[in-house]
């Protein structure tokens, strides 16, 4: 068995939508909702680990709790009128299951050989997996001229704001070393001009 690769596409995307659930949770919350609505007073369902599957924020008796599965247990004494609803709105509900937006697609190969006579076992079974590796193509929006410069300039102005404080003090920076270049190279034509001086006056 090996896994070719896993899509994932948008929620909702050129008219296609899909849900982030899969399929199997929401034929759960489907019959679970089924359960909540006409068998509160027999059980609520709980899901395969066991833990409580309602749709409704409230403390459950442990007396009351069933496996999802076993709704038709609290069906069966209805009547056939109810039943006939509870059905409607069940299939109804699953009709308006979406497909995931996570498809995982793999390959499998299968393969056969001849046991020996001496084993205990009759039928064995090994599973092999390819490679542990797998590409993942994920669909994103497509980024418009607007998006481009709205982010750019949200950047700029996130990182402008926060350098702001090392902004000024760059320049400050700058403006010393200008100041202290400055003040050198006066204090160098002093000192030039201050011997020019000297030898004039020492050739008077």
């Amino acid at each position: 068995m090996s896994v070719d690769g896993v899509y994932k596409s948008l929620p909702d995307q050129s008219g296609l939508t899909c849900s982030d659930d899969t399929m199997t949770n929401c034929h759960l919350k489907c019959k679970a909702d089924v359960v909540n609505k006409q068998c509160d007073s027999v059980c609520i369902p709980t899901t395969l680990t066991g833990n409580p599957f309602v749709l409704e924020d409230r403390d459950i008796p442990l007396d009351k709790m069933c496996l999802v599965q076993n709704y038709q247990q609290c069906l069966e004494p209805m009547s056939a009128q109810e039943q006939e609803a509870a059905q409607s709105s069940l299939q109804a509900c699953i009709k308006g299951c979406l497909p995931p937006c996570t498809r995982v697609r793999w390959s499998r190969r299968d393969s056969s050989s001849i046991l020996h006579p001496k084993e205990k076992t009759n039928h064995v079974f090994k599973l092999y997996i390819s490679n542990h590796a797998y590409p993942v193509f994920a669909q994103q929006y497509s980024w418009s001229l607007i998006t481009v410069l709205s982010n750019v300039g949200g950047v700029a102005g996130v990182w402008l704001g926060a350098s702001f404080v090392g902004v000024i003090h760059i320049l400050a920076f700058i403006f010393k070393l200008c100041t202290a270049w400055m003040r050198t190279d006066e204090e160098d034509h002093d000192e030039e001009s201050a011997g020019q001086g000297k030898d004039c006056a020492q050739k008077i």
